[in-house]
C-alpha cells in the first residue's frame, strides 16, 4: 500500500494497491503517488456539492486511452477529470471519500505512451495508432481545447466545443496550460486551472523552493548572490552541510556563510566558496589556525611540523614578542636561543 499527502495543501489522503493496471505493453507502470490536490465547492443547477480533485501521478508518459474509473473501498468511485500533463491524471471523488483506499480500475484503460502519437489530455487514441509506430504516421490530431461552453449533454458525457489542427509528423512532446472541467451530473461547470506552486512554499516547518513548473529543488540553489542548500528531500538546510568532502555552514535564514562563524562557542572560517578552512588562514594582517575539524585554535602553544607557534585569546599568531619567558620570531615561530 502506498500513501502520499500533498505537502502545503490539506491532509486528506488517498492510499492505493499495487493491483494490476492495463496497459497497452506488457511491462507495468504503477503509480507513484497520490495526492489529494484540491476540495472546492461546486454548483449545480440542484445544489452545492463539494468535491475534490486528486492527481495520480506516474513515473513513465501515460495516456489515457479510455476514461478511467477508479473504486474505492468503501464502494464509491473517483471519477476521470482530465489529464494535466504527460505524468499526471486528475480524479474528482466525493469530500466524504476523502482517507478511502483506492482498491482498482472499474472502467478505463491508461496505456503507457512508448512514442506512440498522442492526442491532448482525455482525447483517445486512434486504434490503427497502436500499430503503428510514430515514424510511420503521417499525420497526428492534436484537439486543442480551447473553448468549453456550458450545456446539456448525455449523463456520463461531456460535450466541449474545439477547434482542431494538424500536426505533420510528430508526436505530442509537450503540453500546454489547460483548464480542468468542474462538473456533477451531467452538466459541465465553471473551468479551474490546476494551481502550480512556484518559489519558495514553508511546510510543516521546513523550507521548500519550487521551480517554474512546480518541481522541488534539491542541492544547491541560487537567488541574486546567495546560495542555499536544499536537502535530498527538498527541505532548505541550516547549520553544517557536508557536500562531497566540503563542510559549509548556512544561517538561520539558509544563506551560506562565508568569513567567520560562531558555532556553539567555536569560531570557524569559511573561504569565499563557502567550504570550512582548516589549517592557517591569513584575514587582514593577522594569521590563524584552524584545526582539522575547522576550530579556531586559541590561548596555547602548538606545533606544526618542527616548528612551534602560540596564539592568544584572540586566536591571533603572536609574533615579534616574548611569551611566558619564550622569544618568537616575525612568522611566529619559537626562536630558541
Amino acid at each position: 500500500m502506498y500513501e502520499h499527502t500533498e505537502k502545503g495543501q490539506n491532509d486528506y489522503t488517498l492510499s492505493f494497491r499495487k493491483f494490476n493496471w492495463d496497459f497497452l505493453t506488457k511491462e507495468p507502470v504503477y503509480p507513484t503517488s497520490v495526492t489529494i490536490r484540491d476540495v472546492r465547492k461546486l454548483e449545480t443547477e440542484e445544489e452545492d456539492a463539494e468535491q475534490g480533485i486528486l492527481a495520480m501521478q506516474f513515473d513513465s508518459e501515460v495516456l489515457v486511452n479510455a476514461i478511467p474509473t477508479l473504486t474505492l473501498a468503501n464502494g464509491h468511485k473517483a471519477t476521470f477529470l482530465t489529464q494535466a500533463d504527460q505524468k499526471t491524471l486528475l480524479f474528482t471523488f466525493n469530500k466524504e471519500d476523502a482517507g478511502q483506499e483506492i482498491t482498482g480500475l472499474m472502467a478505463g484503460r491508461i496505456d503507457s505512451m512508448h512514442d506512440l502519437p498522442v492526442t491532448l489530455a482525455g482525447s483517445r487514441i486512434p486504434e490503427d495508432a497502436k500499430e503503428n509506430p510514430v515514424e510511420t504516421m503521417n499525420t497526428v490530431r492534436e484537439n486543442v481545447s480551447e473553448e468549453m461552453t456550458e450545456r446539456k449533454s448525455e449523463k456520463d458525457k461531456l460535450s466541449l466545443e474545439s477547434s482542431d489542427r494538424m500536426v505533420a509528423n510528430s508526436p505530442l512532446t509537450s503540453f500546454a496550460p489547460r483548464y480542468l472541467q468542474s462538473y456533477v451530473g451531467d452538466v459541465i461547470k465553471t473551468e479551474t486551472k490546476v494551481p502550480i506552486t512556484t518559489g519558495w512554499k514553508q511546510e510543516n516547518g521546513a523550507w521548500y523552493f519550487y521551480t517554474s513548473a512546480g518541481e522541488v529543488v534539491k542541492g544547491w540553489h541560487q537567488e541574486a548572490d546567495k546560495w542555499y542548500y536544499l536537502s535530498s528531500t527538498g527541505a532548505m538546510a541550516t547549520g553544517w552541510v557536508r557536500d562531497g568532502n566540503q563542510w559549509y555552514y548556512l544561517s538561520e535564514s539558509g544563506a551560506m556563510s562565508t568569513g567567520w562563524v560562531e558555532s556553539s562557542g567555536v569560531w570557524y572560517y569559511l573561504h569565499s566558496n563557502g567550504s570550512m578552512a582548516t589549517g592557517w588562514i591569513k584575514d587582514g594582517d593577522h594569521w590563524y589556525y584552524q584545526e582539522s575539524s575547522g576550530a579556531m585554535r586559541v590561548n596555547q602553544w602548538f606545533q606544526v611540523g618542527d616548528k612551534w607557534y602560540y596564539v592568544n585569546e584572540s586566536g591571533r599568531l603572536a609574533v615579534n614578542t616574548i611569551v611566558d619567558g619564550y622569544q618568537v620570531n616575525s612568522n611566529g615561530e619559537w626562536v630558541n636561543y
